[in-house]
């Protein structure tokens, strides 16, 4: 039986992005009958909404290429895919179960963000000065239009 979310577009995680099967498919070169297929193997599981209808989202597309790409570059089937994400599944459900657990994979996420903030930092030109962090804000700047004095060129 397909999985299911509760999720029907509508909710606080609705994504503006969510797709028809038809529209998915093109977007990541298979075609709905093997997202349909991909979907009944449990490899694949999009939300539906209360008329049965599939919907893909942003990160439904992401596994699908990412599926897409496995099955094209190796000899990796749909049943090695399936049996793989319902490990990862049980994984992730007996991680959370565990609040020290919880804790260790927030730090984790945490750190990997800050990571990642300063590769892109280095990446940005330095005149831009460094990305803001979530949750951090510091206030008006020198480069904020808005804010400070505005220079004005004298006659």
């Amino acid at each position: 039986m397909p999985h299911q979310r509760q999720d029907s577009g509508t909710g606080p995680d609705a994504d503006q992005s969510d797709r028809r099967i038809a529209e998915a498919s093109r977007q990541v070169g298979v075609s709905p009958r093997v997202l349909r297929y991909w979907e009944q193997s449990g490899v694949v599981r999009p939300s539906r909404d209360p008329a049965g209808r599939r919907h893909f989202n942003r990160h439904d597309l992401l596994a699908i290429s990412l599926i897409r790409e496995l099955l094209d570059s190796s000899e990796t089937s749909i049943s090695d895919l399936r049996l793989i994400r319902e490990l990862a599944e049980r994984e992730v459900t007996a991680a959370m179960a565990d609040p020290l657990t919880r804790l260790r994979l927030l730090f984790q996420r945490q750190a990997a963000e800050e990571g990642f903030h300063r590769l892109i930092d280095a990446a940005v030109p330095q005149e831009r000065g460094p990305l803001p962090r979530p949750g951090h804000d510091p206030g008006p700047g020198p480069l904020d239009p808005l804010s400070g004095p505005h220079a004005t060129p004298e006659d």
